[in-house]
């Protein structure tokens, strides 16, 4: 999740404005900035900008939609309503020309233009604002590579690693989970060749984070590293809570003493070293969290595994080439990055090192997947379909029962299959953020639906579900099944068994390891679309991909394995757009 300066920085730099528009800095969903998936903030979602202003809005109007189109990025109703009036302030007195412009022209995208159409106009507009003249506006130096001190900070896999990735980090932010996992399979992918470091990182909008931080110190200090893993998983597995007495109680459960956890907490002398991590933090231009650097060089935020891996290869070559001209590999983190950065390094927006998302090494935000691009995304007879298996065109939705994004998606959906009975097949797979706590569970409950009513029951429970999703706690799933007729008895007992958790899983490890940054993503016959275009762009793509069915058929293909034909040789990773 982003600081972005809503309690550190007064006004807000154009460079962080920017960075959210491109999708620059840490954030908790990957995904692009223009497609919100977030619960509506209390009260004011219609003002917010569910529909787009039709005049030209004044500041307030302006900024709420702003934000609205970013709620992604903020974990509550709250926060997301801070930045509001802190953009709100700004635009009403701007303190430079360029600033002026950005304002201006967040009014002029906003008319008339969904999330999606208003976040393509807010980016064409930042291009031009970083490269309109020779000073630019600073963006943060993709290529730097920066002087991160491992210290005494807790690290788990071997000392003489290759490759050393240290996170900063905040145990009340979802995405932190997420990218803390996504380190753990770093681990396990690169056996031997991969260690983690962990830096606190807590932030001023989570509450519990603090303590969490100072509980996670003073388990190591009194248990050591192991335990302190240990605990540092369990935070970021199955917190119900980040009271001291929670956070104590999961300390003790993992081994930890808690006696003397609880007289370190009660020492602010033991607790004083947590401060160096957030002045190292601040001091690299970390704004939010998670934050990584891998031999030095920047990811932010919680993107997807290949694009660690991207990293990790090239830090790797380079350390490989190191011990080869005789440094020890124990040696290799400090010889690469011994002379690096100790400060945040910026260039002019708009020139060569400025790459924009998905650079070369990864960095300046998350990368675009290429929707000229055939994926491979099968599908098997364990996936909910809504029309004919010999469909000219297959649309595997990945979604999100907490999304709204996600429900005007299922309504779209709803009404092409409708439209195009006889050549559209529309499957849907299931990708729970961790930002949506009962997304996962009212995904296994319309597993649990279909395993009795099939197909059409689990679009019936689908739409039922979307239909309530601000409120999506246990009683109401069950509710909305017994209304269906389905036998809570056997539902219960699925639902407590967690009998479709795997599946569940399984599809939410394919997307993150195809590079699906967020939801909804469409894969139409392959062809990627990420989140929700506007109807007659949703239209065409379908007409566009029916015409090529048949044209495949024509050349002898069956309809019934045209699906099948085309992902044999459709590719089986995430293929990222390249950068000018």
């Amino acid at each position: 999740m982003r600081i972005l300066d809503i309690s550190r920085r007064h006004p807000l730099p154009l460079a962080a404005l920017t960075a959210l528009v491109l999708g620059a800095g840490p954030s908790c969903v990957r995904k692009q900035a223009s497609q919100p998936c977030t619960t509506e903030s209390k009260g004011s979602a219609k003002a917010s900008g569910r529909q787009p202003p039709k005049t030209k809005p004044d500041c307030k109007t302006a900024c709420e939609y702003f934000t609205y189109c970013q709620s992604a990025r903020w974990t509550s109703p709250a926060e997301e309503k801070m930045m509001a009036d802190r953009c709100t302030q700004q635009c009403a007195k701007p303190d430079a020309g360029q600033m002026k412009s950005f304002f201006e022209g967040i009014k002029t995208c906003a008319v008339n233009h969904a999330c999606v159409q208003f976040g393509d106009c807010m980016k064409k507009l930042v291009q031009k604002l970083q490269a309109g003249g020779p000073q630019g506006q600073p963006v943060e130096d993709p290529k730097a590579i920066y002087n991160v001190p491992v210290g005494a900070s807790p690290a788990r896999g071997p000392a003489n690693a290759l490759v050393t990735v240290v996170m900063f980090a905040d145990y009340e932010c979802p995405f932190c989970g997420r990218g803390n996992g996504t380190v753990s399979q770093l681990i396990k992918a690169y056996p031997g060749k991969v260690r983690q470091v962990y830096k606190h990182y807590p932030l001023p909008s989570h509450k519990g984070a603090k303590r969490a931080a100072d509980v996670a110190y003073c388990v190591m200090k009194t248990s050591g590293v192991a335990t302190f893993w240990k605990v540092h998983d369990k935070f970021y597995q199955s917190m119900d809570g980040f009271d001291d007495k929670t956070l104590v109680a999961a300390a003790s459960s993992v081994g930890a003493d808690a006696a003397k956890v609880r007289a370190c907490l009660a020492d602010p002398k033991q607790l004083a070293p947590l401060a160096a991590d957030m002045t190292l933090g601040t001091t690299l231009g970390v704004d939010g969290t998670p934050a990584f650097y891998i031999n030095g060089r920047k990811i932010a935020g919680a993107q997807p595994l290949a694009v660690f891996k991207k990293m990790v290869d090239v830090a790797l070559s380079e350390a490989q080439a190191a011990v080869k001209s005789g440094v020890k590999p124990a040696d290799v983190y400090t010889h690469l990055t011994g002379k690096g950065h100790n400060k945040v390094q910026f260039v002019r927006g708009g020139g060569p090192a400025d790459q924009g998302p998905g650079d070369g090494h990864g960095n300046g935000g998350p990368p675009q997947l290429d929707d000229e691009v055939i994926f491979r995304v099968p599908v098997t007879r364990n996936d909910p379909a809504l029309g004919p298996k010999d469909a000219l065109v297959t649309i595997v939705e990945f979604g999100d029962f907490q999304c709204p994004s996600c429900a005007a998606a299922g309504k779209a959906l709803r009404k092409i299959t409708k439209a195009f009975p006889r050549n559209v097949r529309w499957v849907f797979r299931h990708f729970p953020l961790p930002s949506h706590p009962d997304a996962a569970l009212a995904a296994e409950a319309a597993l649990a639906v279909r395993a009795q009513k099939g197909d059409k029951g689990f679009f019936e429970y689908h739409d039922k579900v979307y239909a309530n999703q601000r409120n999506l706690g246990r009683p109401v799933l069950e509710n909305l099944a017994g209304a269906m007729g389905v036998d809570l008895v056997r539902f219960r007992k699925a639902l407590d068994a967690h009998t479709y958790k795997a599946q569940v899983d399984a599809d939410r490890k394919f997307a993150e390891a195809m590079g699906v940054p967020g939801t909804p993503a469409l894969y139409i016959n392959g062809r990627v679309t990420m989140g929700l275009p506007a109807p007659e762009v949703l239209t065409k793509r379908i007409t566009d991909a029916i015409a090529t069915a048949k044209k495949i058929v024509a050349k002898g293909t069956p309809r019934a394995t045209l699906y099948d034909t085309l992902m044999k040789t459709a590719s089986p990773k995430p293929v990222f757009k390249k950068q000018r």
